[in-house]
């Protein structure tokens, strides 16, 4: 993908293209790691819902960037105060999808910078990020410096999976 993009805040006017890169990045990524019965029912009106709420109510210390090309959303990056406390780390990379087409351009580490840069403004020194063990792109983490620092198991789909934690100085 050789077109100029644009890596900019998310508005409220963008869950919908969010929301719909959500689950396309999910049916794209994670096919043979959760149920294809649970991909395959991924609401995209729940979604929308989520990040319509989420991108409409501002959270104190949180950020979400998206990739945009020709008017279209190919990618988004969502960063904030963790979640947990198990590491004493400050921030989390709460989600990056980046969808296939737009892969393998620079854009996964674009965005995973941008975050990086909003956190650090913020005063945070540190983020953390959940990765599904089988995840294909896990490697991009590491490509990134992620070291891993923890792991657990969750359940998605009826589906148990190992989830690596990794971490990152920003």
């Amino acid at each position: 993908m050789h077109e100029k993009g644009l890596i900019r805040p998310a508005t409220a006017q963008d869950a919908a293209k969010i929301a719909a890169v959500h689950v396309a990045c999910w049916r794209e990524s994670y096919g043979g790691i959760v149920t294809q019965d649970y991909l395959d029912n991924m609401s995209m009106e729940a979604r929308f819902e989520r990040w319509a709420k989420y991108l409409g109510a501002a959270t104190p210390g949180s950020a979400t960037f998206v990739l945009e090309v020709a008017g279209n959303i190919l990618g988004f990056c969502d960063v904030g105060p963790a979640r947990e406390d198990d590491f004493g780390v400050k921030g989390e990379l709460y989600a990056l999808y980046l969808l296939q087409q737009a892969q393998g351009a620079g854009w996964g580490r674009k965005l995973f910078n941008e975050g990086q840069k909003s956190l650090k403004s913020m005063g945070m020194q540190n983020m953390y990020a959940w990765v599904l063990a089988e995840n294909k792109t896990r490697h991009f983490y590491s490509h990134l410096g992620g070291r891993q620092i923890g792991a657990k198991t969750i359940e998605i789909g009826g589906a148990t999976l190992d989830e690596i934690a990794m971490v990152w100085e920003v």
